[in-house]
Formats: structure tokens, sequence, C-alpha cells
């Protein structure tokens, strides 16, 4: 996209921000741009999702392996939305923080109840000793719990449970489990969900490495920094090693490295940062 492209309302993004000059492009040719004349509330960003991605429904599972990738592609688009209202004046303080904050409600909230979707079909409904059927609370801490979450804020959550119990195993071809096995597996595809990379909202960046004594396959790398306000951060960065260059959507024009392994690395850390998730059983709290 060259600046003659810039959609109206996005030029102070453009010029300010290098993710809206590497994202704003692929927005906009998969025709997710969301006009930023009015206010970016609950409601209009409900609505964008639903008219951009109205096949992305959390309680089907025909489509739930791509519903990460949807979710990715609205952050991307919403987060655009709300750096151009911000930067351009149009957004007050306020609402810079509310919009982010519903961004992250309805993005968590969606990643539940898919990850439920998934989970029930695998085990059967969770219930407890009643044999009523349970449900996860999730409580988000800090800022996202007091709607004051920033672009650069974690995500802090806590899941929640009634009682023990097991899932009734009432879906084909599905095993019974206890509930906190259940809603531990619901937690960790919530996750994925949020945290996993797809080609097509995030993209793919490689890098190629020689580094002795790394065998093919997954693993993970921490990066340390430290912030302009002096604080130290760090960050979990997925690394796929190869023994041959990876094949597309990576690059493949990478030079060779002689005899050791390849790395490519995945640059993108996820859609929002989850620090401090636990699992409580709520009875165990009284």
């Amino acid at each position: 996209m060259n600046p003659a492209e810039i959609p109206t309302g996005y030029e102070h993004t453009w010029h300010h921000s290098a993710f809206a000059r590497q994202a704003l492009a692929g927005v906009c040719r998969r025709q997710q741009l969301l006009s930023v004349d009015t206010p970016l509330t609950p409601a209009r960003l409900a609505e964008h999702f639903s008219a951009c991605w109205p096949w992305a429904n959390p309680h089907q599972n025909e489509r739930l392996d791509e519903f990460g990738g949807a979710l990715r592609q609205f952050r991307t688009s919403a987060v655009l939305a709300i750096m151009a209202r911000d930067l351009a004046g149009t957004a007050d303080f306020s609402e810079t923080l509310e919009s982010i904050t519903a961004l992250a409600d309805m993005t968590i909230d969606a990643a539940y109840q898919a990850a439920m979707t998934t989970a029930v079909a695998q085990h059967g409904i969770p219930r407890d000793a009643s044999g009523a059927p349970q449900d996860m609370m999730i409580v988000g801490m800090g800022k996202l719990g007091g709607r004051e979450l920033n672009v650069s804020s974690d995500v802090d959550l806590i899941y929640v449970f009634s009682e023990d119990g097991e899932t009734d195993a009432s879906t084909p071809q599905s095993r019974s489990i206890d509930t906190s096995t259940f809603f531990t597996k619901v937690g960790r595809r919530i996750a994925a969900l949020l945290g996993e990379l797809t080609a097509d909202a995030d993209g793919r960046f490689a890098a190629s490495l020689s580094i002795a004594g790394v065998q093919p396959g997954l693993h993970t790398f921490q990066v340390n920094g430290t912030g302009l306000d002096g604080k130290t951060r760090s960050v979990n960065v997925g690394v796929v090693v190869s023994p041959t260059l990876l094949p597309s959507p990576l690059p493949t024009e990478l030079p060779a490295t002689g005899d050791q392994p390849d790395v490519a690395v995945l640059l993108l850390a996820g859609m929002f940062m989850l620090s401090g998730v636990a699992l409580v059983n709520r009875r165990r709290l009284s």
C-alpha cells in the first residue's frame, strides 16, 4: 500500500505506526476495515465482527479450527481503528480505554465459547455432584477488571468453577473426565485461540540461523528486554527448527547455513499476553 491508498481517517496511524503500515493493506484487501467516523463502542465492535466474519460461530464445530484466525483478524482490524481515532484526536482517553477493554472482553468470551464447544464435543457436559450442568466463570483482574486496559497491558484472568464433578459423556464418541481436568483443558484452549499465530491474520517471518546441538522440532525461546520505562519484560517466542528450509507460507529464499538446521522464528507473540492465569475451584475459596 502506498500513501495515496491510505483509507480516510487512517492517515495518522499510517505515518506513526510500523504495525499499521504492515497490517493495513491486508485488512483492506480482506474488506475488514472498520470505519472510524463514530466512537468504537462495544456494540459497533460486535456488529463489525458479525459483518466481516459471519461464519465464525463459536457454538458450531464445523469451522472451529479457523476460529482463532478470525479472532486475530478481528483484533488487528479493531486495534487499527482504535489507533486511528486516538492518534487523530477524535477519541478521548476514556473512549480509547473502553474500546480496548471491550475488544478484550469480546475476544476472551468468544474464545471461551469456542473452547467449551470443543471440550463438550470431546467429553460431554460438565456436571456437579447433583447432576446439574456446570459453567466456568472468567474473572478479569487488574486493568481489565477495572475497564482501564491499554495497548501495553497484560491480561490477568482467573478461571472459577463451582465444585468437583464429572462430565456426562453425552456427545458421540466422548469420554468422561473430572470437571477440574475439563476446565483446565478449556482454559488452555482459550489461551491457544487468543495466542496462536495464523498466516492469514499475522503473516509469517523467518530467520535463518545456525545453532549447534539444537534438534529439529518445536522449541520455545524466552526473549528478555527493557522497555522505555526501564522495566524488564520477557516474552516466549515459538521456534520451529527444520533440517531444511520450511515451505510457504514461510519465506523460502533464505540463505543456506551449512550442516546446521535452519530456524524459522515466529516473531509475533500473541493477541494478548495472558499472565497469571489460574484455575480455581470456588468451593476451596470459602
